[in-house]
């Protein structure tokens, strides 16, 4: 295994791969971003879809690392910056139901879809720049990162969902992958990133029930079969790749 140390949202993250993976799998795809590129003479659009906790964010910034270092034209970005802002969730419900929106933040009813959309649209067609979320504000801060590059992962729990105003995002993307990983794992990492982050054990398991198991099932279940299918274990070894 190597380590490989990233930076996401000002927290600095280790993860470890198998180099056997690296060599077998991951250039692999990376090369199979490249052709795609070079084939259609034009940027391409990859979606990275996983459940939470399933490690997406820190693969994507693996991913992005590995291009710059064998020159491959790749950026990555994600789409928690499309989130509705923190005063629409706070007066807004779940449909029809007395459920706040800001009580169950990053369910898919908390993005604004139709702006991902548009802006997914227009970087088809030219270099744009593109919202991250801040954890510190608890919001989107606009126009943060510009997007350039030939090839863009973006990636997102729900880029893959089939439901709602979802689905017709699969139109706009040119390669997909989708990240698997046993919901027993996620569990336990979802419940630990929250005691981490400073949670009650009570506390991160009802959270848990409430929010994260929700929205893991809603992308295990709900999710359009993607070009590439990646499953990993709980130490990140691939064990199965399906394309």
């Amino acid at each position: 295994m190597s380590s490989y140390t990233f930076t996401i949202n000002g927290l600095q993250i280790t993860a470890n791969f198998n180099e056997k993976d690296v060599d077998r799998y991951f250039l692999p795809i990376l090369k199979t971003f490249e052709k795609l590129q070079k084939d259609l003479n034009r940027r391409i659009i990859v979606y990275l879809s996983a459940p939470p906790g399933s490690g997406k964010s820190t693969f994507v910034y693996f991913l992005e690392n590995l291009a710059k270092q064998n020159n491959i034209d790749l950026q990555s970005i994600g789409i928690d910056g499309f989130h509705f802002y923190q005063e629409y969730l706070d007066t807004h419900y779940l449909n029809d139901s007395e459920i706040l929106l800001s009580s169950i933040k990053g369910n898919p009813n908390t993005f604004d879809v139709h702006k991902l959309k548009e802006k997914i649209i227009k970087l088809q067609k030219e270099n744009i720049y593109w919202p991250i979320y801040s954890r510190t504000l608890h919001n989107p801060i606009e126009d943060q990162i510009y997007v350039s590059r030939n090839i863009v992962l973006i990636e997102g729990n729900y880029l893959l969902y089939n439901k709602d105003q979802w689905k017709d995002l699969i139109k706009y993307c040119d390669l997909s992958i989708y990240i698997n990983i046993d919901s027993d794992v996620l569990k336990e990492r979802l419940i630990n990133r929250k005691i981490m982050g400073g949670s009650t054990t009570t506390e991160a398991i009802e959270h848990y029930e409430k929010t994260d198991k929700v929205n893991i099932d809603l992308v295990s279940n709900n999710h359009y079969k993607a070009d590439i299918e990646i499953v990993f274990d709980e130490n990140n070894n691939v064990k199965s790749f399906i394309i």
